[in-house]
């Protein structure tokens, strides 16, 4: 107890209550700018659901004429499984909706070499076009430059890039 009433113990608690307070408002305030970034994502994440829609309807298209073991058709499913497990847009990586994309694209030039009926042609082009307005209105969505911002200027400044590892704040994903 004695060690409680000397100065090396006081000048301790000083550091440690110090230490504590910045990581606890390096945290808060990291975090609360996240969340800001975070709010105006919602427009991203519905182009990413409707992305993950027009995929599955690809692959309904495409059941009716590969078979379930065709490469490009395994390759889109197996994306669409990893990315929305129980149907939330926020389940998946940034990097794996564009590889959804650019799987999609090869399931749709396979299915342009199948003799399709009419409709199912319309519904190909029609997913294809989709497809690639989605791929633009997501790439150049305000988030993304939001979140670009938060990671190089606010994450990558000092005193943040070496706070927010000990804090457990991470970079925002870019959606592409």
């Amino acid at each position: 107890m004695k060690f409680l009433k000397t100065r090396k113990a006081a000048a301790l608690a000083l550091v440690l209550a110090v230490a504590f307070a910045t990581l606890y408002g390096s945290h808060r305030s990291l975090n609360s700018w996240r969340s800001m970034y975070e709010a105006n994502n919602y427009l991203v994440l519905k182009d990413l659901q409707t992305r993950v829609n027009v995929c599955q309807n690809l692959c309904t298209v495409a059941g009716r004429y590969l078979p379930e073991d065709d490469p490009a058709r395994m390759k889109v499913e197996g994306t669409l499984r990893m990315l929305d497990p129980q149907g939330d847009p926020h389940g998946g990586e940034p990097g794996n909706y564009k590889r959804l994309s650019e799987q999609a694209q090869e399931l749709i030039a396979v299915l342009e070499t199948q003799p399709l009926t009419a409709q199912d042609a319309k519904y190909v082009s029609g997913f294809q076009a989709q497809l690639e307005s989605l791929d633009f209105t997501i790439a150049h969505d305000d988030y993304n430059q939001m979140a670009r911002r938060y990671n190089e200027e606010d994450l990558g400044s000092f005193p943040a890039n070496v706070l927010a590892p000990l804090t457990g704040v991470g970079p925002l994903p870019i959606y592409e």
